[in-house]
């Protein structure tokens, strides 16, 4: 895993010489059309067959959803690398809903705090809080309706852009999105792992074990 000067990222995702392809129920298919080769075994000889196969499918089947986070995760990075610069009414509108969320948050976590001390909601402080939150609770809502029209309109950005890779944000991005295809990696290699521990047993008891080019080709 490497970052470049520019702060692109690139990663050594894992490259499975076999042919195998982790992921989805094709794969799972073929994995058990290879289970279903042994025939005339006894109980415990197929126990022990259907326990690797459920083993297998449960670590085949988060596959796809981590790509799926890994993809994601890879296009807020790249969103991050090159950033629009935002025009001064798009920025004022933003710290209006900043702080108009702050405010709120405060107001009703205090209302929490009375309640819990035994306050009444009935209390007229209570009551004006109650208010005040109202107030910027519609304040919030009009502000994030005027920017979402400010962006449809084209007025949110100014047409520049400026280099992201240097912002906490960014760095943050990069760790999630490492993080993201460590996690990837580590459960292709766990169904890997289950596939190749199947296909043993399947071959001991005199089964016929599916060629890889089958199972990537059932993919």
């Amino acid at each position: 895993m490497a970052q470049q000067a520019d702060g692109t990222v690139y990663v050594d995702t894992l490259m499975d010489t076999t042919g195998f392809k982790a992921g989805g129920k094709e794969v799972e298919a073929a994995a058990r059309r290879m289970a279903k080769t042994v025939s005339n075994i006894g109980s415990n000889a197929k126990a022990s067959t259907k326990k690797l196969l459920d083993s297998f499918t449960k670590a085949n089947r988060p596959i796809n959803g981590l790509k799926e986070n890994v993809d994601s995760l890879r296009q807020k990075m790249e969103s991050l690398r090159e950033q629009k610069v935002t025009t001064d009414e798009f920025n004022e509108i933003e710290k209006q809903i900043k702080e108009d969320t702050k405010a709120m948050d405060n107001l009703i976590a205090k209302q929490k705090a009375f309640v819990d001390l035994g306050g009444s909601k009935k209390d007229s402080a209570y009551i004006e809080d109650e208010k005040r939150i109202e107030e910027l609770r519609n304040s919030i809502k009009y502000a994030t309706a005027e920017k979402e029209e400010l962006i449809k309109a084209g007025g949110a950005y100014t047409g520049e852009t400026i280099d992201g890779t240097g912002t906490e944000e960014y760095g943050a991005a990069v760790k999630e999105y490492e993080a993201a295809v460590v996690n990837l990696n580590q459960q292709t290699m766990k169904a890997q792992s289950a596939f190749l521990q199947l296909s043993d047993k399947v071959q001991s008891l005199g089964g016929e074990r599916q060629r890889n080019n089958e199972v990537a080709n059932s993919s």
